[in-house]
């Protein structure tokens, strides 16, 4: 009896154990690629009250409330005004390049993932003594800390040995300000930098934040200083005297008193 109920069972596992098998990949796969996250699964407006951070809200409205008498037709004003509420009838969640922006801004650092776009003040440092007193407590401070490259003292220099000097330290600032590193400064070999020149619209963008230029502006190269053609524009790099004719370097430039420009430096896909 137990022969044949231990022969139904292998049976059993030998013709439906593949399927087992094959059931429980695909399952594993869809978990891998994030189709099976509970994420997927829970409403929209339930997700982003629980994390507001992860998401935008793109639809509000504001509510208020006042008391009304409906008999004197009179409204009952508080003193410090009408408060009202704001209520997002829409969310949507951010996108991976929102998360990362965010990720970058609330805690600015230069990493893999981040790049930093501005530094606080460094900090500095007055050493005084003789040079024997102040060398190695300069020296040590230089040694021991985690990043020695962003700290500097100016101790290579000629002193008296009992001269009382002043050594100044510095340590490289703060970052406070970063962004998400394009997939160029990531080292992805599929993409590829490059820098576009653009002229700036000078009604839009302050002559304050846009230097204003004057010369021949080709829109290839920008401002160029080459002899150019008044009339047709073209700009020459040389003169060749075996041909006797100058070696053209840039086509439909305009000479301008006062331009903005800009470099725009884009990471695109290798086509």
């Amino acid at each position: 009896m137990n022969n044949k109920k231990s022969q139904a069972v292998l049976e059993f596992i030998i013709t439906y154990g593949w399927a087992i098998l094959v059931i429980l990949a695909a399952i594993g796969t869809l978990a891998y690629f994030g189709i099976l996250s509970p994420e997927k699964f829970v409403p929209i407006n339930s997700y982003c009250k629980s994390n507001p951070d992860k998401c935008v809200c793109e639809k509000v409205i504001y509510e208020a409330f006042v008391n009304v008498d409906l008999e004197s037709k009179t409204a009952d004003i508080p003193d410090g005004g009408i408060k009202s509420t704001e209520i997002c009838l829409q969310f949507r969640k951010k996108t991976q390049a929102e998360l990362d922006i965010d990720n970058c801004n609330s805690n600015p650092r230069e990493d893999d993932l981040c790049t930093c776009e501005e530094l606080s003040s460094p900090n500095n440092y007055n050493l005084i003594g003789t040079f024997d007193e102040i060398a190695p407590i300069a020296e040590s401070w230089l040694r021991y800390s985690a990043y020695p490259e962003e700290r500097t003292c100016n101790t290579n220099q000629s002193y008296n040995n009992n001269e009382i000097i002043q050594v100044q330290c510095s340590q490289k600032g703060d970052c406070i300000k970063s962004r998400p590193k394009t997939k160029c400064e990531k080292g992805n070999q599929k993409f590829i930098q490059e820098t576009n020149i653009a002229e700036v619209d000078t009604s839009i963008t302050p002559h304050l934040e846009c230097k204003l230029q004057q010369g021949w502006f080709c829109p290839a190269v920008g401002i160029v200083n080459l002899p150019c053609d008044n009339l047709t524009g073209k700009c020459y790099l040389h003169y060749d005297f075996e041909t006797n004719s100058m070696g053209l370097a840039y086509i439909g430039c305009e000479y301008r008193e006062d331009i903005c420009i800009s470099n725009q430096t884009i990471c695109r896909e290798r086509t």
